[in-house]
């Protein structure tokens, strides 16, 4: 069985290199997966993803 937990997450600071997320109080025992755009403005557009796994504790 697989169980999703499905919330929105608010992020501060989207747009600096250094960004704070407020994760839901119901989050506790759950894993977060969260993919990280970033783009750059070169003449080629290039855009990288990375995936940050947060494991919510009690």
């Amino acid at each position: 069985m697989i169980d999703f937990f499905t919330a929105k997450l608010a992020i501060d600071h989207e747009k600096n290199a250094i960004i704070s997320i407020r994760i839901p109080i119901d989050a506790a025992g759950q894993t977060l997966h969260i993919v990280c755009e970033v783009s750059d403005q070169g003449p080629f557009n290039l855009t990288s993803y990375q995936r940050v796994i947060i494991v919510v504790t009690p």
